[in-house]
């Protein structure tokens, strides 16, 4: 678990998260905070935008094998069915 601290108008807020952040070795290095104007409460230190492009990438192409991997078999059936076999 870590914890990153950000002040937003000159109110402190903590966010505690589990995720992978490249940008955080240790205690005290900036990274970029991702917080709602509207709620600065709401917050996340990663953000799915041009930086993130490769892991974005390999997530559909993941969801994409997974379905794969339910559809073709179903295809194939059918296609034995249509045979005969």
């Amino acid at each position: 678990m870590k914890y990153y601290s950000y002040c937003v108008n000159g109110v402190a807020y903590q966010l505690k998260s589990t995720a992978y952040n490249s940008q955080v070795d240790k205690v005290g290095d900036p990274c970029t905070i991702w917080y709602n104007p509207k709620n600065p409460a709401e917050a996340q230190e990663f953000h799915y935008g041009e930086k993130n492009k490769t892991f974005t990438v390999i997530l559909i192409c993941g969801i994409v094998f997974v379905v794969l991997g339910f559809v073709l078999p179903i295809i194939g059936i059918g296609i034995q069915a249509r045979q005969g076999g």
